[in-house]
């Protein structure tokens, strides 16, 4: 790290990035993403009031700028208008310019965390993270029940238990696997999907069924996917962590009764080869009745 004298530019060194910056106004160039940073302090003489000015830190990003106030003000006699700084006659002053060297190093870790987070850096990014007001990424579990909750009237019941069932799994899967209860939807991935895959194989069932089958496996991450869908029309995530995940069903065979057989369970003598069983309920009369008309 080579540094210069105070106010001149110097550069810094790290494993997150190399950019050339200045002292007193913390201007930088990041050379890994070719991004130009600078923020630097202002008064503004259009808002003094009795001598008294309100001061505003100017985020500026690739010639793009944004403005904060910082809730302070000063004397205008007391600020320095070519240093942007107060001048530090009194410890209040010296205090004031404190100050606004921390707000200053908070604006750069707000610039390296978007930037670690290969998020889009605009002064308006940078402005809302340092505010607090960014907006909250979105989480799988969240999403589940926006869709829930969302589609409940207008799908089935039957088809909807199907989607309070695959949460249900999934909150297991996270919990056994991730020990947590939820996960932002940037971390689904490939490894996330067939990680699943495997637990509900080897998992032990909600209800007191025999085990999951491929067939079970695949509705539930096809409704998962459904969800996911939901979330990248939205914008709520941009990579389809499904982009190299195929499905496979196994294809199945069912078998059908003749006509003798059919007859015989109506007259309750012979049993049904698929399921043995020789007593038949109302579903099935009503279905036999059908299938008699038409024949």
């Amino acid at each position: 790290m080579r540094f210069g004298d105070f106010g001149r530019s110097f550069w810094v060194c790290n494993p997150v990035t190399c950019f050339q910056t200045n002292l007193l106004t913390s201007k930088m160039y990041d050379y890994e993403y070719h991004k130009h940073f600078w923020n630097c302090f202002l008064c503004k003489k259009t808002k003094e009031k009795n001598n008294i000015l309100p001061i505003y830190v100017r985020i500026t990003v690739d010639g793009k700028r944004t403005i904060i106030a910082i809730k302070k003000d000063i004397h205008r006699d007391n600020w320095n208008f070519g240093k942007g700084m107060a001048k530090p006659k009194t410890d209040d002053l010296k205090r004031l310019n404190t100050n606004l060297e921390q707000i200053r190093s908070r604006l750069v870790e707000c610039y390296h965390e978007l930037q670690i987070k290969k998020q889009l850096i605009t002064p308006e990014a940078i402005k809302s993270k340092f505010l607090g007001t960014e907006e909250k990424e979105h989480s799988l579990i969240n999403i589940f029940d926006y869709h829930n909750e969302q589609m409940k009237n207008i799908l089935e019941w039957g088809t909807m238990k199907n989607y309070y069932t695959t949460k249900s799994y999934f909150q297991l899967y996270l919990k056994d696997t991730y020990h947590t209860q939820d996960i932002y939807l940037s971390l689904l991935n490939y490894k996330f999907i067939a990680g699943y895959q495997k637990f509900m194989k080897e998992h032990k069932p909600l209800l007191p069924k025999k085990p999951c089958s491929q067939n079970t496996v695949m509705k539930h991450i096809e409704r998962l996917r459904k969800v996911v869908n939901m979330a990248i029309k939205y914008g709520w995530l941009e990579k389809d962590p499904f982009m190299k995940f195929k499905p496979s069903f196994i294809r199945t065979n069912r078998e059908y009764l003749t006509a003798s057989e059919l007859e015989s369970i109506e007259s309750g003598i012979g049993k049904c080869r698929v399921c043995d069983k020789g007593r038949i309920g109302k579903g099935f009369k009503k279905g036999f009745q059908v299938i008699q008309l038409i024949r």
